[in-house]
């Protein structure tokens, strides 16, 4: 990793009004060391070397999100609950700081997963995306293809179908009954509270993991306008589905690079 000469730090104060004190305490300390910092921006581009995320793991999806076009590594100090992505203790918060610009780190690459509807729009998203929505039955046909030669139909009816990375296999994929990914390489497709029926699966499958180079060619095929489901990226940006979208989901073109700073022998 290249000499850090610029970091932009982030933090939510509305939801995590501690986060915001501890973020201006590490602010002061990097721009003393002589770092260029940009406080809390809203906008990214390639002239920021990482992003320091002071929050949970909603506010690194969030920044992953808005960097992965910029190929920018994030390091996330947690001042959440769990932080399976802040995972860097807050205690520790300078210390952390330190170790970032001596490159005591490593860098762990995780694949991201992209949907395309139609033409109107593209979504990233770092842990899964979900065709589903409140109070709503789901109908849609699912073609999956690959360059492996898996060619596999299926239909689900039910809540809806979540589509998870590695990264995101322990979040709402796991609650929903779907396995923990240990490879970067797969995609673990799970009917939530739902039922998948296909000739190639056996009866009362809930979920299947497929080669992260598998392309899902969706079709909603609810027949009452009212019923449509949502798409859901990251369980934080939400879209309308309409029927008759031609929906496909792939590996994203982007990787989020997540920092882990070595955490031994803390001062």
């Amino acid at each position: 990793m290249k000499k850090i000469e610029t970091i932009a730090v982030s933090y939510n104060s509305l939801i995590k009004p501690e986060a915001e004190h501890f973020a201006k305490e590490g602010i002061k300390w990097l721009q003393h060391e002589g770092i260029d910092v940009l406080d809390n921006p809203e906008l990214f581009d390639n002239s920021i070397d990482v992003v320091v995320v002071y929050g949970g793991d909603g506010s690194l999806l969030h920044v992953a999100n808005m960097v992965a076009p910029f190929d920018i590594p994030i390091v996330g100090i947690n001042c959440g609950r769990v932080g399976y992505l802040c995972n860097s203790p807050l205690l520790n918060k300078l210390t952390i700081l330190k170790r970032l610009l001596d490159s005591n780190i490593s860098i762990d690459t995780r694949l991201r997963i992209s949907v395309f509807v139609n033409d109107k729009f593209t979504l990233d998203a770092l842990n899964e995306i979900v065709i589903g929505g409140i109070n709503r039955t789901v109908y849609l046909d699912m073609y999956a293809r690959s360059n492996y030669d898996l060619k596999v139909k299926l239909s689900a009816i039910g809540d809806g179908l979540i589509f998870s990375t590695r990264t995101g296999s322990t979040a709402y994929n796991v609650n929903a009954g779907g396995p923990v990914l240990l490879t970067d390489d797969v995609f673990s497709i799970v009917a939530n509270n739902s039922i998948f029926k296909s000739d190639n699966l056996p009866v009362n499958t809930k979920s299947i993991i497929t080669s992260a180079d598998t392309i899902f060619d969706i079709e909603i095929t609810n027949k009452s306008k009212n019923n449509i489901p949502d798409l859901i990226a990251d369980g934080q940006r939400t879209y309308k589905l309409y029927k008759d979208d031609e929906i496909i989901i792939r590996r994203s073109e982007y990787t989020t690079k997540i920092i882990k700073v070595i955490t031994e022998d803390y001062v």
